[in-house]
């Protein structure tokens, strides 16, 4: 992976070593499964970092990752939690798309914002990512959790769901579920999306879903009601009400800035180094 990106021009530098790299940098951003980030949090904590790097991360979950940041903030490093709704279904560098921020909303965790150095490392971020076009949003780390549950975590659930009932509904009959037309792909897109990462995610927000899950099952036994009575008023009404989704805004994807000497950390242990 690291080879392609050079081969690329994506980076000039790469290294697998999180230890041999971390101390040079000025801003390390995880960009990982949940768990992962979680890993090299610990890790970080034991280095020797620079006085004012700043530690962020892109994880799709946030009140386990700042849980586990506290070890940072009592080591005076600054760690500001963050998360860009600018999900892609598809893995690996090779399938980087360079406008995927572009107007896309950006997180940043309010209880990660204690004092004014890390308010004013939020601003350095700010800046250093300003050519991505994104559009920020300071919310706190369970209302982030809240917030993605409905959006985006139950909707992965369900899409994988509609898949693995397609594919045993059709197992005698494989030919049926290639005849599968817009609609159905369009809505199970998402179920092609990286498993470890998505267990990582549920998992460490699983409480959050178990509510959404349970809420969901309400709607369709609605549904399930309403057709067993032919209540077509119902069934009307169930439709009429998701028009809201005319309100949803499509975000599509930019640039990095070059201010800094940036590290991400990209997929299980890659580190990879950003011109400046």
């Amino acid at each position: 992976m690291l080879e392609h990106a050079k081969r690329s021009g994506i980076i000039d530098e790469g290294s697998l070593q999180l230890n041999a790299v971390a101390a040079d940098a000025d801003v390390i951003v995880l960009s990982a499964p949940v768990g992962i980030i979680i890993d090299h949090i610990k890790t970080l904590a034991e280095l020797s970092l620079k006085p004012e790097v700043i530690v962020t991360d892109v994880g799709s979950t946030k009140q386990e990752i700042v849980k586990h940041a506290q070890k940072l903030t009592e080591k005076k490093v600054i760690f500001i939690g963050g998360h860009p709704m600018a999900g892609w279904h598809k893995t690996t560098i090779s399938a980087a798309r360079a406008d995927l921020f572009q107007s896309a909303y950006y997180f940043l965790i309010d209880d990660t914002l204690i004092d004014e150095r890390h308010k004013a490392a939020a601003r350095a971020l700010q800046g250093l990512l300003s050519e991505l076009d994104v559009k920020w949003l300071t919310v706190s780390a369970s209302r982030h959790d809240r917030i993605v549950a409905q959006i985006s975590h139950l909707p992965h659930i369900l899409a994988s769901g509609l898949v693995n009932m397609s594919q045993n509904e059709f197992q005698s009959s494989p030919l049926s579920l290639k005849l599968a037309a817009g609609g159905f792909k369009s809505i199970t897109r998402i179920a092609s999306s990286d498993p470890t990462m998505w267990t990582d995610i549920l998992l460490s927000n699983r409480e959050t879903l178990i509510d959404k899950i349970n809420r969901f099952h309400q709607y369709l036994e609605r549904v399930r009601q309403a057709l067993a009575a032919s209540d077509r008023e119902s069934i009307r009404t169930f439709f009429e009400k998701r028009k809201s989704r005319a309100t949803i805004s499509m975000n599509r994807p930019a640039h990095m800035h070059r201010t800094f000497t940036t590290y991400f950390l990209i997929s299980q242990i890659a580190l990879v180094h950003l011109p400046v």
